[in-house]
C-alpha cells in the first residue's frame, strides 16, 4: 500500500529529526498507523509514550474502536482515570463505538449514563463538542429525549449545524418517528442549512481514488456504476432465493 509506505517513510524522517517525543506527532503516527490498518504499530508507538497526556490515549482508544479491537478500547478507556487523567468528549466517543461493534448495550448504557451524568456536573460551560458527543451517543442508542435535548443545546451554540440537524432525523427514522424526521429536513430547508457532502478513496494499483455522495464524474464512473447496479441486482436474486429456500424449508 502505496499511502503506509509513504507514511514510514515520514515516520522514519521524524525519528532521525528526533521530532516523535512531542505528543503531537505520536498522536498522528497514532492515527496514521490506525487509520492504514497497522494496530500494532499504533500500538507500540502508544506503548513507548510518556502516556500523560490525555490525546495520545483517545488517539488509542479510537483507533482500537475504528480496527473492531473492541475489548482492547475499553480496557484503555477504563484506566485512564487510574493513571490520573480526566475522560473528555472523545474517548468517550471512542469507547460507545468500540461498545456499538460488538453489540454491548449494557456496557454502552453504562458509559452513557456516565457521560450524561458527567456534563451535568461539568464545573465549566459546556461547549458544542460535549453536546455533539451526547448527541451521536443518543443516535447509537436511540435515545429520542436526550438527542432533542442536546440538539437544542448546540443549536444555540451554532443554529446552522447541518450534522445537528441530520443526526436528530436519524434518531427519529430509527424510532419510526417518520413525520418528525421530514419535519427536521424540511427545517433544514427552509433555514437554508446545506450538509457537506460525504466522501471517501481507496487505492488501486498505486493509484488514489476520492468518491463523493452524487459525484459521477470518475473517468471509469461508467463502468463503477454498471460493477454496482450488476453486484446489487445479484444480491436481490440472492436475498430472493434464500427466501424461497427457507419457505420451502418451513414449509
Amino acid at each position: 500500500m502505496v499511502i503506509l509506505e509513504q507514511g514510514k517513510q515520514l515516520h522514519a524522517h521524524v525519528l532521525s529529526v528526533e521530532l516523535e517525543l512531542t505528543t503531537m506527532i505520536q498522536s498522528a503516527l497514532i492515527n496514521f498507523y490506525s487509520k492504514c490498518g497497522s494496530i500494532k504499530e499504533a500500538s507500540k508507538i502508544f506503548d513507548m509514550t510518556k502516556n500523560d497526556d490525555i490525546v495520545s490515549w483517545t488517539t488509542m482508544i479510537y483507533g482500537y474502536a475504528e480496527r473492531g479491537c473492541s475489548q482492547e478500547a475499553i480496557n484503555l478507556f477504563e484506566k485512564i482515570p487510574i493513571v490520573g487523567l480526566k475522560l473528555d468528549s472523545v474517548a468517550f466517543i471512542g469507547v460507545l463505538t468500540a461498545c456499538s461493534h460488538v453489540g454491548l448495550v449494557d456496557l454502552g448504557f453504562h458509559y452513557f449514563n456516565l457521560m450524561t451524568s458527567m456534563i451535568k456536573s461539568m464545573p465549566f460551560q459546556q461547549d458544542d463538542v460535549v453536546w455533539s458527543t451526547l448527541l451521536r451517543a443518543c443516535r447509537v442508542h436511540e435515545d429520542v429525549d436526550g438527542g432533542r435535548r442536546a440538539a437544542k443545546e448546540i443549536h444555540k451554540l451554532d443554529p446552522n449545524c447541518a450534522g445537528v440537524h441530520i443526526t436528530l432525523a436519524n434518531i427519529y427514522a430509527s424510532k419510526g418517528r417518520c413525520r418528525e424526521a421530514a419535519n427536521v429536513r424540511k427545517m433544514m430547508k427552509s433555514k437554508g442549512v446545506i450538509k457537506e457532502p460525504g466522501w471517501s478513496w481507496m487505492e488501486v494499483n498505486d493509484q488514489v481514488s476520492a468518491f463523493f455522495a452524487g459525484d459521477r464524474s470518475h473517468l471509469q464512473g461508467e463502468d463503477i456504476f454498471c460493477m454496482l447496479d450488476l453486484l446489487a441486482s445479484r444480491t436481490e436474486i440472492a436475498i430472493k432465493e434464500v427466501s424461497s429456500l427457507s419457505n420451502y424449508v418451513e414449509g
